[in-house]
């Protein structure tokens, strides 16, 4: 039974903040959408959900995270009581004021009269860059355009106070009394922060209000939450992962960023990777020959997969594109051991492809990237997941070297969770 319930817009994001939360010994799996039969889940202490909204309306989302919500109250094997994390894009991509709003208002409908919730809010990434100074998202040293955060969620209906820097600094009781006075003043706190030590600070600080607080951050919030919650891990001995044979593996690069683009290029340049890049054009009318990526990984090459660098396209394009892509390597299912996929729609559109409903988080290649095993498939697949603009520029050569070490890297499969057979 989850003791954490994260719901989160795209893939990569249910299964980064899933690995983060998980780092110090619960399990977690993550979903693709909600299942109809939620007690047909394995047991877990974490469940984060693939809601896949990012690239709907905003009301569309809404429903979407208002279902998952309720569902929470429906079904025996999501726990009455337990906490829930909106897992927030640290760049503030989707619609994550109007799926604040929906939580918000399905937990007030059934709270009793002066138990309403408040959402503590912190969506920083210290580690990526990411932080948020005046109630503002700055990434890189730049303010993004859309980093007015008050504003989208006064739009979406939300009132908003800002927890300031020096006060998340401040000594730890007159954080918590802050908080407690302006839960119930307002719909959201709004909290500033640069470091993970701050994050850890507005962790801690936020228990003071038990079951009325609705977290909602990146990751980097989600990796304090079992330590101080200090919540214990409830599903007893951890899964056995099988080591696979060596097969090939197959990379999947559909994220347009430039630091995908950077990773793929690195990757590409090894002389045992075979690369195929795909012209949008050839995407988008379906008339990609499949038959050379199957050759090669039937020669038991690692494989890469990635959009040619020289072209850009809309966001309507992006989504065909990555179905299409997705299609397209259908035909491949049974070739590779592992796959990489990096952006969330990518990888989202792959695993729908290849009929994988749930992953069993295992460990983290490095921070923000995690590495999962497909659990109700038919048979044990290695997932490796990321962000486009999450790792350093070796960050797909150093998952191809995770995945070719004996047992998938036993010396990094934490102690306690999760161990190799």
């Amino acid at each position: 039974m989850a003791e954490i319930i994260i719901i989160a817009d795209d893939l990569t994001g249910a299964a980064d903040s899933a690995a983060a939360c998980a780092a110090h010994g619960p399990t977690a799996i993550v979903t693709l959408g909600l299942p109809q039969d939620c007690t047909t889940l394995p047991d877990s202490d974490i469940l984060s959900i693939d809601a896949n909204t990012r690239c709907l309306s905003a009301g569309q989302a809404a429903g979407i995270t208002s279902q998952i919500v309720r569902a929470r109250h429906d079904h025996r094997a999501l726990r009455p009581g337990s906490l829930i994390f909106k897992k927030l894009d640290s760049t503030l991509r989707g619609h994550f004021a109007a799926e604040l709003a929906a939580v918000l208002r399905e937990l007030n409908a059934i709270a009793p009269a002066g138990e309403e919730h408040c959402i503590v809010m912190a969506p920083a990434l210290p580690a990526q860059g990411r932080i948020t100074i005046g109630g503002r998202q700055i990434v890189d040293g730049r303010q993004l355009h859309e980093g007015d955060i008050p504003a989208q969620l006064g739009a979406a209906g939300l009132s908003c106070r800002i927890i300031d820097i020096a006060t998340v600094r401040a000594d730890a009781r007159s954080l918590e009394q802050l908080m407690v006075m302006l839960s119930h003043q307002t719909d959201v706190l709004l909290c500033d922060a640069e470091s993970d030590d701050d994050l850890r600070r507005i962790a801690e600080a936020t228990m003071v209000l038990g079951d009325r607080a609705v977290w909602a951050g990146s990751a980097g919030l989600a990796a304090h939450l079992h330590r101080a919650g200090r919540l214990s891990s409830t599903t007893g001995q951890p899964q056995q992962v099988a080591a696979t044979s060596r097969r090939p593996t197959l990379f999947v690069v559909g994220s347009v960023s430039s630091v995908s683009r950077e990773q793929a290029a690195l990757l590409s340049a090894l002389p045992d990777v075979t690369t195929f890049r795909l012209t949008m054009a050839s995407v988008l009318s379906s008339t990609v020959n499949v038959a050379p990526v199957l050759t090669a990984l039937q020669s038991r090459r690692d494989v890469l997969v990635a959009l040619d660098d020289n072209e850009r396209c809309s966001e309507s394009e992006s989504t065909l594109l990555t179905k299409n892509v997705a299609r397209m390597l259908g035909p491949c299912a049974a070739l590779p051991g592992a796959v990489v996929a990096t952006g969330g729609e990518t990888a989202r559109a792959l695993l729908d492809e290849l009929g994988i409903r749930r992953l069993r988080i295992v460990d983290e290649v490095e921070p923000g990237i995690p590495f999962s095993m497909a659990e109700g498939w038919t048979r044990p697949l290695p997932i490796i997941t990321k962000a486009g603009g999450f790792g350093s520029s070796g960050a797909l050569i150093r998952c191809r070297e995770f995945l070719s070490a004996p047992g998938h890297s036993p010396a990094r499969i934490r102690a306690g969770r999760t161990s190799v057979s």
